[in-house]
């Protein structure tokens, strides 16, 4: 069901990128929850209800996904017991107006935000996320008017018993285009790192 890190390497040198994503990084069940379903559909529950976002629109991503990190840098490192929980959340209706309240954040209003926010809002502008349909409202939540509900809904997942010493991370992407993209770049990366 979860392919070893020497079989996915060999995914990558034969199957098409988009197969890979389909059936590992956004498709099958979560490698974390594997002997306990109900944990991730209480999260998938609490996150939908939170955010008003269909579960559909919602997935675990890397390590918790398939059992060990697809991330470049750290490819193949296991999912343990104190790895954390990366999440997408799809959805323009979220993703419109938090671009628009970042571009906001270049006037008047940005006197009001802490250095920290400042900084994070400056990252997102100058490395493009925004250009690529992507940002981490986590990271932004005094400048976004969605803040406030993403700190609740993301806090909220603690009061799932066998989730609570877990780091949750989360990306709010704009569409599933934009989505699909981000994780093929990665996976080519790690992709041109085994071949070469």
């Amino acid at each position: 069901m979860y392919p070893t890190k020497d079989e996915f390497k060999e995914f990558l040198r034969s199957r098409n990128i988009d197969w890979i994503i389909d059936n590992y990084v956004f498709g099958g069940r979560p490698f974390y929850s594997s002997d306990q379903p109900q944990v991730h559909d209480q999260l998938m529950r609490a996150i939908s209800k939170g955010l008003s976002v269909p579960q559909s629109d919602i997935c675990v991503v890397g390590s918790a996904r398939i059992g060990f990190s697809l991330s470049p840098p750290r490819f193949g490192t296991p999912f343990g017991a104190f790895s954390d929980i990366d999440i997408i959340v799809v959805s323009p209706l979220l993703f419109d107006p938090s671009w628009l309240d970042i571009l906001g954040s270049r006037g008047t209003n940005s006197a009001m935000l802490n250095r920290k926010t400042i900084l994070r809002l400056r990252e997102h502008r100058e490395s493009h996320y925004i250009y690529n349909g992507w940002m981490y409202p986590a990271s932004l939540l005094e400048a976004l008017k969605i803040g406030e509900r993403w700190l609740r809904t993301f806090n909220g997942l603690s009061r799932i018993t066998e989730l609570a010493s877990r780091s949750i991370g989360s990306r709010l992407y704009r569409t599933w285009n934009h989505a699909r993209i981000y994780h093929r770049w990665s996976l080519e990366q790690v992709k041109h790192s085994i071949l070469h």
